[in-house]
């Protein structure tokens, strides 16, 4: 959708619902499309005080014909001023929620980013995760929407909240990370203070030490010793407790910017719990694939191929 007429004309169309089905599914795939969704939003959810035009201008006319005014008087359209009005109310609110309602920030593949959002908390990105920091309301209510793999240190203040598409984390000013992986797991550590997490199918409280996963309705939880998150730590591993398999294969290719190929051939309840380095690309696939009794071989540097079926 590089065409900036066809954007127009699908904007339009989407804001009047005349889009078909297929033409709905690509203007999704538009990268403003988020930021559109929040304008319309915003535009539909403005409360605009009722104003009787047509007692308005009867008062006025009546004035007129009374003498109040001069001869000289022109009069102008109530109607065409109030449909102005509001009009330029639209792209006010549009023009704001575009620009500044929120930030986004990404990291590449194998790439840390560090963030420092408005109050001074930092966001440390892991590979290929994405973070957008709402600042309209900052002040009032801190919330980032995550994807992928984050360390967090929130400082003290009002709620902070980071939304996921499988739950929501929530805490007043801590240290903890969160992952999701393929919109369907979340993994929740907990380094300093306490957090709440909020999923369709249980909350619950972490202190230090705790961790909590979910996948589909499965819930896993265990207890840690490390300080701090081992990928940001010197050993700079990636480490696992009961991972389902294709999130194991996520993660390596989130920090190595490798294909695998043939993946269907590993069976899908295979579970991974431990570690894999993410300096050495060679040593991590051995690591893994060594442990779940998976074949493989390279393609080229950057394209594994899994040879053949696993029970």
């Amino acid at each position: 959708m590089g065409n900036n007429n066809l954007n127009d004309v699908y904007l339009a169309k989407w804001l009047s619902g005349e889009l078909t089905p297929d033409q709905l599914e690509e203007f999704k795939q538009h990268p403003h499309y988020n930021q559109y969704v929040k304008i319309n939003d915003a535009a539909l959810n403005m409360s605009l005080t009722d104003y009787d035009v047509d007692h308005a201008y009867l008062n006025l006319k009546t004035k007129i014909n009374n003498g109040k005014h001069t001869s000289n008087t022109k009069v102008i359209s109530l109607y065409k001023w109030v449909g102005a009005v509001a009009a330029c109310m639209l792209i006010c609110v549009g023009v704001y929620v575009f620009s500044f309602s929120s930030n986004i920030y990404e990291s590449n593949l194998a790439e840390k980013r560090n963030v420092v959002l408005p109050d001074g908390s930092t966001v440390m990105l892991n590979s290929k995760a994405v973070a957008e920091v709402n600042t309209f309301n900052w002040k009032t209510s801190r919330l980032v929407e995550l994807e992928g793999e984050a360390f967090f240190k929130v400082k003290k203040g009002n709620k902070f909240s980071v939304e996921t598409a499988v739950g929501t984390v929530q805490v007043l000013g801590t240290q903890f990370t969160v992952n999701t992986i393929n919109n369907n797991l979340l993994v929740v550590k907990c380094f300093e203070g306490k957090v709440q997490v909020k999923t369709p199918i249980k909350e619950v409280i972490l202190t230090k030490g705790m961790a909590f996963q979910v996948f589909e309705n499965t819930i896993t939880e265990w207890n840690f010793e490390q300080s701090q998150p081992s990928w940001i730590a010197t050993d700079n591993e990636s480490r696992f407790n009961s991972m389902p398999i294709g999130h194991v294969l996520t993660s390596l290719k989130r920090q190595f910017d490798i294909k695998i190929s043939n993946a269907e051939n590993i069976n899908k309840n295979l579970i991974f719990s431990g570690s894999f380095s993410n300096k050495n690309m060679e040593k991590a696939l051995y690591t893994v694939f060594s442990t779940l009794g998976v074949k493989y071989e390279f393609v080229s540097d950057k394209e594994i191929r899994i040879l053949h079926p696993i029970e």
